[in-house]
């Protein structure tokens, strides 16, 4: 699996914890492929949506709009997302803005690695801390089980335990601790 996006929809399981120690994971992760990691900033604009989420993202100079949904829940889940890319990010950015409402801004440092048919990235969100995402890509035909036992034996390996599991994103997280919600 390619970490990168693309233009289509894709349909993948994905979980997501915090993690004790960005670099020991790293390591961990690093022990199990043989390609180098991507290391990018990563800067996430997110609207009010009324099914699912919808962002805006800036990677350096590339910049994405981005559609997903997925269930808030612990543990492995089903999600799918679409990109589309953006060649004017700061006039869609205002435009989205005007349209639906502004709900925050996640930025992070990501260290993305594929690992056999996985993506597991790696990420340092500013003001929430350390976080490790596995995200397995499935094509329409296979099952969802499929993608679950693959997502739950990356977590054994890596040893991330049940109780560190996140069951929203981030700008979930950024909202609860602002004190505010993620709906309009």
């Amino acid at each position: 699996m390619n970490c990168v996006n693309s233009d289509r929809v894709i349909r993948h399981v994905e979980v997501k914890a915090y993690l004790d120690s960005f670099q020991l994971l790293s390591k961990r992760v690093s022990a199990l492929t043989s390609t180098a990691p991507n290391d990018r900033m990563q800067d996430d604009t997110f609207y009010y949506c009324g099914r699912g989420r919808l962002k805006l993202r800036s990677s350096g100079q590339q910049h994405q709009l981005i559609y997903y949904r997925r269930e808030n829940d612990y543990g492995p889940k089903e999600s799918f997302y679409q990109t589309s890319n953006a060649r004017n990010p700061a006039a869609l950015r205002a435009s989205l803005g005007s349209a639906f409402g502004e709900v925050g801004r996640v930025r992070k440092f990501r260290r993305s690695f594929n690992v056999g048919n996985a993506c597991v990235h790696l990420d340092k969100v500013n003001g929430l801390g350390n976080f490790i995402e596995i995200k397995v890509q499935l094509s329409q035909a296979e099952s969802l089980s499929k993608g679950v036992k693959t997502v739950e034996n990356l977590m054994a390996v890596l040893d991330v335990d049940l109780f560190q599991l996140v069951d929203g994103a981030y700008i979930d997280l950024i909202c609860e601790k602002n004190g505010h919600s993620v709906a309009e």
